[in-house]
């Protein structure tokens, strides 16, 4: 079944399913409805099956739910488990490495700059000129750049 015919499919049903429907159903499982009266627009109400009613109303019976208890009962659930004494350890250990040594960063930092070919880079200067087509002023130091890239090339 493709997306279209799916949501063709889903467009029906849910066409066919009554205003009556829907407030009977929400009566049904415990919301309370401010409205005193029954619509009824002359259509059949979809019947559940005998066996899923009898279990609904025992639910019912047994913990009514009200909109708003519906809206906070994953409130008091936890997300995550919470940290043991080791791994509290672990990151402030590994904080403290992060903020430590100053000159000693920007040597890994310098360290992990990989060596780019001068063909790389002239790569990168046609996909920058690409992207600034209609900048008379990009285009004039990108122009600088191809010069610089192209100098350092027939030097090495």
């Amino acid at each position: 079944m493709s997306i279209l015919e799916a949501t063709t499919t889903a467009a029906s049903a849910w066409e066919d399913v009554s205003q009556r429907t829907i407030i009977n159903r929400f009566r049904h499982t415990g919301f309370k409805l401010n409205t005193a009266e029954t619509v009824s627009d002359g259509q059949p109400d979809f019947e559940l099956h005998e066996e899923i009613g009898q279990l609904l109303s025992r639910l019912l019976d047994q913990d009514p739910t009200t909109p708003e208890g519906y809206i906070s009962v994953d409130a008091e659930v936890l997300t995550s488990a919470p940290l043991t004494d080791e791994e509290i350890v672990a990151s402030v250990q590994r904080t403290g490495n992060d903020n430590s040594g100053g000159e000693e960063e920007e040597t890994d930092e310098t360290a992990c700059v990989p060596n780019i070919l001068p063909s790389s880079a002239m790569q990168a200067v046609a996909c920058l000129r690409n992207f600034q087509q209609n900048s008379q002023d990009m285009l004039r130091h990108i122009n600088r750049l191809e010069t610089f890239v192209e100098d350092i090339t027939t030097s090495s």
